[in-house]
């Protein structure tokens, strides 16, 4: 699961927590996933889904990058001093290949980095993987 925020509202509309939580809950009782690694830079995102993961019935799994939620592109906040460019690729490529392996993907195909997610997990696959965008139809 790829939970984009940051500078997205600068872009579009960043999709409601709960349309995530939706889709994660429809996989998980059709397919019988209840592991799911989420992909995001928001703290509070995180905070949340872990309060929910009880009563979804799914475990919820992050990559540690603890950092401030900020309003700005990660390019901004890296000129600023604020964020450092050699971890968030770090962090950035990690996600990237832990969510190639995943069996299905949630995203917004608003965000280049969802789509790379979805043509990975394609060719690992050998085939369409199980997925679903909240926001557009995937496109090159």
């Amino acid at each position: 699961m790829h939970i984009r925020r940051g500078h997205k509202w600068v872009e579009t509309a960043a999709q409601p927590l709960a349309s995530y939580l939706e889709m994660a809950k429809n996989f998980s009782t059709t397919t019988g996933i209840t592991n799911a690694l989420v992909a995001t830079e928001d703290a509070g995102v995180v905070s949340e889904l872990q309060a929910e993961a009880e009563r979804a019935g799914i475990a919820f799994y992050f990559t540690d990058n603890p950092r401030p939620s900020l309003r700005i592109s990660i390019p901004q906040g890296i000129r600023l001093g604020i964020l450092s460019a050699a971890v968030e690729n770090e962090v950035s490529l990690v996600n990237l290949v832990l969510l190639r392996d995943a069996e299905a993907f949630i995203g917004t195909f608003s965000s280049g980095y969802s789509k790379r997610v979805l043509e990975l997990q394609a060719g690992r696959q050998r085939g369409s993987p199980l997925h679903v965008s909240l926001d557009h139809l995937w496109s090159p």
